[in-house]
Protein backbone atom coordinates (compact mmCIF):
# COMPACT_ATOMS: atom_id res chain seq x y z
CA UNK A 1 0.00 0.00 0.00
CA UNK A 2 1.07 3.75 -0.04
CA UNK A 3 2.53 3.49 -3.63
CA UNK A 4 1.89 6.53 -5.24
CA UNK A 5 2.99 5.92 -8.78
CA UNK A 6 2.94 2.27 -9.32
CA UNK A 7 -1.35 2.18 -7.79
CA UNK A 8 -2.12 -1.01 -9.16
CA UNK A 9 0.57 -2.56 -7.21
CA UNK A 10 -1.41 -1.69 -4.12
CA UNK A 11 -3.60 -4.30 -2.05
CA UNK A 12 -2.96 -7.42 -3.24
CA UNK A 13 -2.04 -9.48 0.25
CA UNK A 14 -1.86 -12.33 -1.21
CA UNK A 15 0.87 -10.83 -4.21
CA UNK A 16 4.39 -11.10 -2.88
CA UNK A 17 6.94 -8.26 -3.42
CA UNK A 18 10.61 -7.84 -2.65
CA UNK A 19 10.34 -4.14 -2.46
CA UNK A 20 6.98 -2.75 -2.04
CA UNK A 21 8.02 0.89 -0.39
CA UNK A 22 8.89 4.56 -1.58
CA UNK A 23 12.29 3.99 -3.29
CA UNK A 24 11.33 1.43 -5.71
CA UNK A 25 7.86 3.78 -6.44
CA UNK A 26 10.12 6.66 -7.23
CA UNK A 27 12.35 4.53 -9.27
CA UNK A 28 10.02 2.84 -11.73
CA UNK A 29 8.40 6.53 -12.18
CA UNK A 30 12.03 7.32 -13.29
CA UNK A 31 12.41 4.59 -15.60
CA UNK A 32 9.45 4.88 -17.16
CA UNK A 33 9.77 8.83 -17.83
CA UNK A 34 13.24 7.90 -18.82
CA UNK A 35 11.76 5.42 -21.64
CA UNK A 36 9.22 7.50 -22.51
CA UNK A 37 11.81 10.61 -22.73
CA UNK A 38 14.67 8.75 -24.44
CA UNK A 39 12.74 6.06 -26.63
CA UNK A 40 15.34 3.63 -25.62
CA UNK A 41 15.79 0.97 -22.41
CA UNK A 42 19.37 0.12 -21.46
CA UNK A 43 20.52 -3.02 -21.36
CA UNK A 44 23.77 -4.97 -20.50
CA UNK A 45 23.71 -6.98 -23.94
CA UNK A 46 21.41 -4.45 -26.17
CA UNK A 47 19.59 -1.46 -26.52
CA UNK A 48 15.67 -1.76 -27.18
CA UNK A 49 14.98 1.52 -29.05
CA UNK A 50 11.02 2.37 -28.64
CA UNK A 51 8.41 4.27 -30.15
CA UNK A 52 6.54 6.43 -28.26
CA UNK A 53 5.25 4.38 -25.63
CA UNK A 54 2.71 7.25 -24.07
CA UNK A 55 0.61 6.20 -26.88
CA UNK A 56 1.67 2.34 -27.58
CA UNK A 57 0.53 0.16 -24.73
CA UNK A 58 1.16 3.05 -22.04
CA UNK A 59 -0.35 0.60 -19.02
CA UNK A 60 1.61 -2.44 -20.06
CA UNK A 61 4.78 -0.27 -20.04
CA UNK A 62 4.10 1.61 -16.81
CA UNK A 63 3.43 -2.29 -15.65
CA UNK A 64 6.93 -3.36 -16.50
CA UNK A 65 8.38 -0.46 -15.13
CA UNK A 66 6.88 -0.94 -11.80
CA UNK A 67 7.56 -4.75 -11.76
CA UNK A 68 11.25 -4.61 -12.57
CA UNK A 69 11.63 -2.15 -9.68
CA UNK A 70 8.70 -3.56 -7.18
CA UNK A 71 9.90 -7.25 -8.08
CA UNK A 72 6.74 -9.78 -7.84
CA UNK A 73 8.50 -12.73 -7.10
CA UNK A 74 7.00 -16.60 -6.76
CA UNK A 75 8.02 -18.66 -3.62
CA UNK A 76 9.23 -21.24 -5.77
CA UNK A 77 11.66 -19.95 -8.30
CA UNK A 78 11.89 -16.56 -7.28
CA UNK A 79 11.37 -14.70 -10.28
CA UNK A 80 10.53 -11.31 -11.73
CA UNK A 81 11.10 -11.77 -15.08
CA UNK A 82 7.69 -10.88 -17.30
CA UNK A 83 6.46 -13.72 -19.43
CA UNK A 84 7.46 -14.20 -22.67
CA UNK A 85 4.35 -14.12 -24.94
CA UNK A 86 3.87 -10.27 -23.07
CA UNK A 87 7.14 -9.27 -23.95
CA UNK A 88 6.78 -10.24 -27.67
CA UNK A 89 3.61 -8.00 -27.62
CA UNK A 90 5.39 -5.63 -26.50
CA UNK A 91 8.24 -5.57 -28.76
CA UNK A 92 6.16 -6.33 -31.97
CA UNK A 93 4.13 -2.99 -31.29
CA UNK A 94 6.26 -0.67 -29.52
CA UNK A 95 10.14 -1.35 -30.21
CA UNK A 96 11.62 -0.16 -33.52
CA UNK A 97 14.93 -2.00 -33.50
CA UNK A 98 16.68 -3.23 -37.00
CA UNK A 99 19.62 -4.88 -35.39
CA UNK A 100 17.51 -7.66 -33.33
CA UNK A 101 13.95 -9.04 -34.20
CA UNK A 102 11.34 -9.01 -31.25
CA UNK A 103 12.20 -12.77 -30.58
CA UNK A 104 15.75 -12.46 -30.63
CA UNK A 105 14.65 -9.02 -27.81
CA UNK A 106 12.82 -11.20 -25.88
CA UNK A 107 15.39 -14.06 -25.63
CA UNK A 108 17.34 -11.54 -23.73
CA UNK A 109 14.98 -10.02 -21.54
CA UNK A 110 12.73 -12.93 -20.94
CA UNK A 111 14.13 -16.25 -21.75
CA UNK A 112 12.43 -19.24 -22.90
CA UNK A 113 14.23 -21.67 -20.17
CA UNK A 114 12.74 -19.00 -17.12
CA UNK A 115 9.17 -18.78 -17.73
CA UNK A 116 8.23 -20.75 -15.11
CA UNK A 117 6.26 -18.35 -12.65
CA UNK A 118 6.57 -15.08 -14.38
CA UNK A 119 5.08 -12.27 -13.79
CA UNK A 120 2.05 -11.35 -16.01
CA UNK A 121 2.07 -7.54 -16.54
CA UNK A 122 -1.55 -7.72 -17.66
CA UNK A 123 -2.65 -8.65 -13.83
CA UNK A 124 -1.56 -4.89 -12.85
CA UNK A 125 -2.73 -2.59 -15.64
CA UNK A 126 -5.54 -2.06 -13.64
CA UNK A 127 -6.33 -1.71 -9.63
CA UNK A 128 -6.91 -4.56 -7.38
CA UNK A 129 -9.98 -6.13 -6.90
CA UNK A 130 -8.97 -5.97 -2.93
CA UNK A 131 -9.77 -2.52 -1.06
CA UNK A 132 -8.13 -1.47 1.92
CA UNK A 133 -10.71 -3.14 4.09
CA UNK A 134 -9.61 -6.69 2.45
CA UNK A 135 -6.11 -7.07 3.19
CA UNK A 136 -6.51 -7.31 7.09
CA UNK A 137 -9.17 -10.23 6.65
CA UNK A 138 -6.74 -12.02 4.02
CA UNK A 139 -3.93 -11.32 6.33
CA UNK A 140 -5.08 -11.78 9.35
CA UNK A 141 -8.75 -12.91 9.60
CA UNK A 142 -8.37 -14.83 13.10
CA UNK A 143 -7.48 -11.26 14.53
CA UNK A 144 -10.87 -9.77 14.52
CA UNK A 145 -12.07 -12.69 16.73
CA UNK A 146 -14.83 -13.12 14.29
CA UNK A 147 -15.89 -17.01 15.63
CA UNK A 148 -18.59 -17.17 18.46
CA UNK A 149 -17.53 -18.26 21.91
CA UNK A 150 -16.86 -21.99 22.72
CA UNK A 151 -15.01 -21.91 18.79
CA UNK A 152 -11.40 -21.68 17.80
CA UNK A 153 -10.82 -19.04 14.43
CA UNK A 154 -8.10 -21.03 12.46
CA UNK A 155 -7.10 -19.75 8.60
CA UNK A 156 -8.06 -21.23 5.21
CA UNK A 157 -5.11 -22.45 3.56
CA UNK A 158 -7.09 -23.12 1.18
CA UNK A 159 -8.38 -19.54 0.16
CA UNK A 160 -6.14 -18.52 -3.24
CA UNK A 161 -5.99 -14.94 -5.05
CA UNK A 162 -8.68 -15.36 -7.69
CA UNK A 163 -11.05 -16.60 -5.06
CA UNK A 164 -12.82 -13.71 -4.26
CA UNK A 165 -15.92 -15.73 -2.90
CA UNK A 166 -13.64 -18.07 0.02
CA UNK A 167 -14.36 -17.55 3.50
CA UNK A 168 -10.16 -16.99 4.80
CA UNK A 169 -10.81 -18.68 8.38
CA UNK A 170 -12.88 -21.18 9.27
CA UNK A 171 -14.38 -21.87 13.28
CA UNK A 172 -14.29 -25.51 14.76
CA UNK A 173 -15.18 -26.43 18.32
CA UNK A 174 -11.83 -26.17 20.40
CA UNK A 175 -10.82 -27.47 23.78
CA UNK A 176 -8.38 -26.75 26.63
CA UNK A 177 -5.98 -29.24 27.50
CA UNK A 178 -3.49 -28.84 30.25
CA UNK A 179 -3.04 -25.79 32.75
CA UNK A 180 -0.69 -22.94 33.32
CA UNK A 181 -1.58 -21.78 30.75
CA UNK A 182 -4.10 -24.12 28.71
CA UNK A 183 -3.43 -25.18 25.46
CA UNK A 184 -6.07 -24.45 22.82
CA UNK A 185 -6.25 -27.30 20.44
CA UNK A 186 -9.16 -28.58 17.61
CA UNK A 187 -11.92 -30.85 19.26
CA UNK A 188 -11.46 -33.21 16.46
CA UNK A 189 -7.69 -33.56 15.95
CA UNK A 190 -4.91 -35.61 17.87
CA UNK A 191 -2.43 -33.95 20.27
CA UNK A 192 1.07 -34.56 21.04
CA UNK A 193 1.20 -33.88 24.84
CA UNK A 194 4.14 -34.20 27.08
CA UNK A 195 3.62 -37.15 30.14
CA UNK A 196 4.69 -37.46 33.32
CA UNK A 197 8.56 -38.06 33.59
CA UNK A 198 9.79 -41.60 34.39
CA UNK A 199 12.83 -42.37 35.72
CA UNK A 200 15.78 -41.27 33.58
CA UNK A 201 13.10 -40.52 30.61
CA UNK A 202 11.10 -38.37 29.10
CA UNK A 203 7.64 -39.69 27.95
CA UNK A 204 4.99 -38.16 25.47
CA UNK A 205 2.01 -39.65 24.27
CA UNK A 206 -1.03 -38.83 22.04
CA UNK A 207 -4.66 -37.52 23.01
CA UNK A 208 -7.48 -37.47 20.67
CA UNK A 209 -9.92 -34.84 22.06
CA UNK A 210 -12.79 -35.97 19.90
CA UNK A 211 -13.13 -39.51 22.21
CA UNK A 212 -11.64 -38.23 25.45
CA UNK A 213 -14.97 -37.05 27.03
CA UNK A 214 -15.68 -33.42 27.65
CA UNK A 215 -13.31 -29.87 27.49
CA UNK A 216 -12.13 -29.72 30.77
CA UNK A 217 -8.38 -29.55 31.82
CA UNK A 218 -8.59 -32.90 32.49
CA UNK A 219 -7.31 -35.49 31.32
CA UNK A 220 -7.45 -39.55 32.30
CA UNK A 221 -4.09 -42.07 31.78
CA UNK A 222 -7.28 -43.59 29.45
CA UNK A 223 -7.20 -40.92 27.57
CA UNK A 224 -3.63 -41.61 26.29
CA UNK A 225 -2.41 -43.71 23.27
CA UNK A 226 0.88 -44.85 21.29
CA UNK A 227 2.97 -43.37 24.47
CA UNK A 228 6.11 -43.58 24.21
CA UNK A 229 9.40 -42.22 26.39
CA UNK A 230 13.16 -41.41 25.63
CA UNK A 231 15.88 -42.44 27.68
CA UNK A 232 17.37 -38.91 28.70
CA UNK A 233 20.72 -40.76 31.54
CA UNK A 234 23.86 -38.75 31.62
CA UNK A 235 26.49 -40.12 29.27
CA UNK A 236 29.94 -41.08 30.74
CA UNK A 237 33.07 -39.97 29.09
CA UNK A 238 37.08 -40.36 30.58
CA UNK A 239 35.40 -39.94 33.82
CA UNK A 240 33.24 -37.27 33.80
CA UNK A 241 29.03 -37.18 32.95
CA UNK A 242 27.49 -35.28 30.64
CA UNK A 243 23.73 -34.57 30.36
CA UNK A 244 21.51 -35.48 27.72
CA UNK A 245 22.18 -33.11 25.02
CA UNK A 246 25.18 -31.57 26.14
CA UNK A 247 28.03 -30.81 23.62
CA UNK A 248 31.83 -31.66 24.84
CA UNK A 249 35.38 -32.12 23.35
CA UNK A 250 36.80 -35.47 22.87
CA UNK A 251 40.21 -36.18 24.80
CA UNK A 252 41.94 -34.89 21.34
CA UNK A 253 40.73 -32.10 21.60
CA UNK A 254 39.86 -31.79 17.77
CA UNK A 255 36.65 -33.41 17.77
CA UNK A 256 33.16 -33.23 19.23
CA UNK A 257 30.72 -35.55 20.89
CA UNK A 258 26.90 -35.29 21.65
CA UNK A 259 25.48 -37.21 24.33
CA UNK A 260 22.13 -38.80 23.60
CA UNK A 261 20.10 -40.95 25.35
CA UNK A 262 22.73 -42.19 27.70
CA UNK A 263 24.90 -42.79 24.60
Amino acid sequence: SGLEFCTNFNNRPLTLFRRCDEEADSEAQTNYEDWKKYRRIPHLLLTVRLKDIETCLPDMWKAAACAASIQTCDTETHSSLMCKDECLTLMQECSINDDYTPEEICEILSPSNLQERCTPLTEFTSPSNYTTDDVSLLTSPCQSSPCTSGLKCIVNEACYDTDHSCVPYSCIEDCDLGKSPPLSVSKVSNVHVTTLPKAGAHCFGFVNRSTSGDCGYGMQNDDLYNEYCENVDQCSYNGRNYAHGEVFNLSDHCNFCVCQYGK
